[in-house]
């Protein structure tokens, strides 16, 4: 009775070991995004030419879609080009720091305050930002999006358990972000548009021979659960010479 009493509480000491082991450290949502920016200064990025396929399904007169083309340029901490061919022209997005220009076909150039999206912070992020800056880059356009950046959950996304930071799974339009768990590439994000509609971005297929670590496979963009965008990577290239005369924005 004796030894069969003892062999229980070294079951049960046993058990709490494990336990305390296996919490003993919960990562923060702030720590992920620390480290998830640590990891992307780490692949080395000082730019990114990349082309995409593109499918629009919001363009008039386009029901079952417009198909086109968009070219991407990127140079770390700052800098991004990004050229859509549409029907009328092509549009033309640069930003340069605080600054950042819209060329819209048939309506001319406006200069504009730079508001760099979430996914825009990400891949911009290399040096001189190390990955404190980066990270409380990204956490401020977090919280400009709404989301929670004190909270972090777990669900599944494209067959892959990931970090959902700032809500539930089960909490479909509250605002949040999702990472992989094992890569801490970023994966999805969902806020409340100004016109109070759920806008979601998915970043899909990272990994793949097009894109490596540097981007992913596709990125879709829903207006509430309708799909407006669609872009395929078809080729990227890293730190290869950039004219930054196309960065260029004057008063």
């Amino acid at each position: 009775m004796v030894e069969r009493r003892r062999l229980l509480w070294v079951v049960v000491a046993g058990t709490m070991l494990l336990g305390t082991a296996a919490t003993a450290f919960a990562p923060t949502p702030r720590w992920l995004i620390r480290r998830a920016l640590w990891l992307q200064l780490e692949r080395n990025i000082e730019s990114l030419t990349a082309t995409f396929d593109l499918m629009r399904y919001d363009i008039d007169g386009y029901p079952r879609g417009f198909r086109t083309t968009q070219r991407l340029t990127v140079v770390a901490p700052d800098k991004l080009r990004r050229e859509t061919d549409l029907p009328d022209g092509a549009l033309v997005e640069v930003q340069n720091g605080a600054k950042a220009l819209l060329e819209v076909p048939k309506k001319g150039v406006q200069l504009q305050k730079a508001r760099p999206t979430v996914w825009e912070q990400w891949i911009t992020a290399g040096k001189p930002l190390d990955a404190p800056a980066a990270g409380d880059r990204v956490v401020k356009g977090f919280e400009q999006l709404g989301i929670d950046v004190e909270q972090v959950s777990f669900s599944r996304f494209d067959g892959r358990v990931c970090y959902v930071i700032g809500a539930k799974p089960w909490e479909k339009d509250k605002p949040q972000a999702w990472l992989d768990k094992e890569t801490l590439h970023l994966t999805r994000l969902i806020w409340v548009g100004t016109d109070k509609q759920r806008q979601e971005q998915r970043f899909i297929g990272w990994g793949s021979a097009e894109g490596g670590a540097w981007l992913p496979k596709s990125i879709e963009r829903y207006r509430g659960d309708t799909l407006i965008e669609r872009a395929t990577l078809r080729d990227v290239e890293r730190n290869q010479a950039v004219d930054r005369a196309r960065f260029v924005i004057e008063k």
